[in-house]
């Protein structure tokens, strides 16, 4: 069985890669993420009972009000029943979920570098 620990190992480790980036010159920073381990009855993440789920804006939005522990694109949820699961699984359900959390972060630099640009060329035509 995997414990936190291992979890939080398999998060590093893609934060590096996300550093290292996509070998297409896409490089991301993902935040130090947080482990939420949802108990029941609070641990509803959604209809499709996927046991491991990255918060991001929607999410936050729907159930942050009942996780006040949740950060918003910084958090993965996981209900018990993720531990019940073959290793594999859940070493592929970290990495899934860490990659939520690469692309949003990829998202978010990409825009700023875009605004930043725009910026210098408004700065250029004065």
């Amino acid at each position: 069985m995997l414990t936190s620990y291992h979890i939080r190992l398999l998060i590093e480790e893609c934060r590096e890669m996300g550093w290292n980036g996509l070998n297409n010159g896409i490089t991301a920073s993902i935040p130090q993420l947080q482990i939420d381990i949802l108990k029941p009855p609070h641990d509803f993440v959604g209809v499709q009972g996927n046991p491991a789920i990255f918060i991001n804006k929607s999410t936050y939005k729907l159930l942050g009000h009942l996780h006040k522990n949740w950060v918003m694109n910084q958090t993965i949820a996981l209900k018990i029943s993720f531990f019940e699961q073959k290793k594999i699984d859940m070493i592929g359900a970290i990495i899934h979920e860490a990659g939520h959390a690469f692309n949003v972060a990829a998202k978010s630099q990409i825009l700023k570098q875009m605004h930043i640009s725009m910026k210098s060329k408004s700065c250029a035509n004065y």
